[in-house]
C-alpha cells in the first residue's frame, strides 16, 4: 500500500510540474510566429537531437529545408490553430513558440522542439 500511495504521489506531482511549466511558458500566438519566420530569409534551425538545419519559409507557405542530406527538401507551412505547422515528405510537425535570445524556441506537444535562430 504505501509503495502504490508513493507511485500516485509521484504521478501526481508530475502532472502538477507539467501543467505549472506549461502555465508559465509565455507562448506567442501562432500567427505572431508565422509573422516572424515566414519573412524568406534563412533560419538556422536545431531539434532536440542536435540536428541542425537551414529553414527558409516564404509569406506564400512555402519553403525549403536544408538538413543532414545536402539536397534541399520543400516545405509547406501554415497555422492550424494556436500551432505553426510545417509538412515535408517526411511528415508534418505542429509547434508553438516562445521567444528567445535572437530567435523563437518551438515547443511540440509540450516537449522542448526545433530552436530557430539567425
Amino acid at each position: 500500500m504505501t509503495v502504490k500511495f508513493a507511485l500516485v504521489s509521484v504521478t501526481v506531482l508530475t502532472m502538477a510540474s507539467t501543467a505549472l511549466a506549461e502555465e508559465t511558458r509565455q507562448f506567442i500566438s501562432a500567427k505572431q510566429a508565422a509573422e516572424q519566420l515566414g519573412d524568406g530569409k534563412a533560419w538556422s534551425a536545431v531539434d532536440p537531437d542536435g540536428t541542425k538545419l537551414k529553414l527558409t519559409l516564404a509569406p506564400d507557405g512555402t519553403g525549403s529545408v536544408r538538413g543532414p542530406i545536402p539536397i534541399p527538401m520543400s516545405v509547406t507551412w501554415g497555422v492550424e490553430g494556436d500551432q505553426l505547422c510545417l509538412t515535408t515528405k517526411m511528415g508534418k510537425r505542429c509547434l508553438r513558440f516562445t521567444r528567445i535570445s535572437g530567435g523563437l524556441q518551438g515547443w511540440e506537444n509540450n516537449q522542448l522542439g526545433m530552436r530557430f535562430r539567425r
